[in-house]
């Protein structure tokens, strides 16, 4: 998460568009590892930032629930604290900072419910992290081209479960939560296993063709920059963001396997 990295990382996105169509009808990447050595760093709860943040959780929010309700109860309470604005940005982008603002009235983007959610998370003791998705054409597209979403990592499933605050998605195949590839691909097979709605399924599906989460998203104690970002098999690697934000400091991959390491614990 950042403090800085973050807002760095999706500075640039700004309102979502819900008319992209999508010219691909599959999206393929490798089991194997590419040598992407990047695990995602995260801090253990009890950390003083984590203990403040945790202290602005409603108790109701998860007390005495398992860990998949303590995620889908997060995902909703996230949810109603603000209303979408796609167009607002808070003065800083850490979590408590946007609570702040929200408090006081301020409506924020899907970039805010995905942090404040992830945060929430970790202060919790469920490892999060935020992910930017990206359209086919996130190069060429003036608005529109991100949308951004958080994942946890279960250690009861050891998996990764994508969760949609500002949609109040936790999106299931068959009954079992799913990654953000893991909904890319039963939506590309039809699914019927799927549990969020064929309205959400046409939205997000656009913005699932690039993915990229940043290394260290660390609160306190931050040493990496590097971002990593996942492109399909014979896709090209992206070098800017709707037009006019160039993309640095990323470390491109197509494997699963470097994408979806488990998270490194660290103080």
């Amino acid at each position: 998460m950042r403090i800085a990295a973050i807002g760095i990382l999706f500075s640039s996105l700004i309102a979502c568009a819900s008319n992209i169509k999508v010219p691909y009808d599959r999206v393929e990447y490798r089991p194997e590892t590419a040598g992407a050595d990047l695990p995602v760093i995260l801090n253990a709860p009890g950390i003083a930032y984590l203990n403040t943040l945790r202290e602005r959780i409603p108790e109701a929010v998860y007390a005495g629930k398992s860990e998949m309700d303590t995620i889908t109860a997060v995902t909703g309470y996230v949810h109603g604290l603000w209303k979408h604005n796609g167009w607002n940005e808070p003065a800083k982008s850490d979590p408590l900072s946007i609570l702040d603002e929200a408090k006081s009235g301020k409506n924020f983007r899907c970039v805010e419910y995905a942090i404040v959610a992830a945060g929430f998370l970790n202060a919790l003791g469920v490892p999060a992290r935020v992910v930017g998705l990206r359209t086919y054409d996130m190069e060429t597209r003036r608005t529109g081209a991100g949308h951004v979403v958080a994942e946890c990592y279960s250690r009861t499933l050891g998996k990764w479960i994508m969760l949609d605050a500002q949609e109040n998605v936790v999106p299931l195949g068959g009954g079992i939560p799913l990654s953000c590839v893991e909904l890319q691909q039963a939506i590309f097979r039809r699914d019927a296993g799927l549990s969020v709605e064929a309205g959400y399924m046409a939205w997000i599906k656009a913005y699932l063709y690039y993915m990229e989460i940043a290394v260290d998203q660390r609160y306190e104690n931050k040493a990496r920059v590097e971002r990593l970002m996942l492109v399909p098999v014979d896709a090209k690697n992206p070098t800017v963001f709707q037009r006019t934000n160039p993309l640095s400091d990323r470390i491109f991959t197509n494997s699963l396997s470097d994408f979806y390491r488990p998270p490194v614990i660290a103080d």
